[in-house]
């Protein structure tokens, strides 16, 4: 069983779930069944996990910000790319 370069995440988890496995072969869709890469559970844990740090580290951040500074004040977070 495999999965294609456009196959969603909660696709590849169900999918994995079903199969009792925790990685799947990614294939590419553009190139019939050539290898890509492999999909594996832990690393979609490890992000998902990672994902919710960021944005609770971000919330943390804004919240003391917010204590010291005038409540009138609108502060906006954006990251810019390298």
């Amino acid at each position: 069983m495999t999965v294609g370069t456009g196959t969603r995440v909660s696709q590849a988890l169900e999918r994995m779930a079903v199969l009792g496995v925790g990685r799947l072969p990614v294939v590419s869709e553009e190139h019939a069944g050539r290898l890509v890469g492999v999909f594996r559970r832990e690393d979609a844990v490890r992000a998902y996990h990672m994902a919710l740090g960021t944005s609770t580290d971000h919330s943390l951040f804004r919240e003391r910000l917010r204590q010291r500074t005038d409540p009138g004040a609108h502060y906006y977070d954006f990251r810019i790319p390298p």
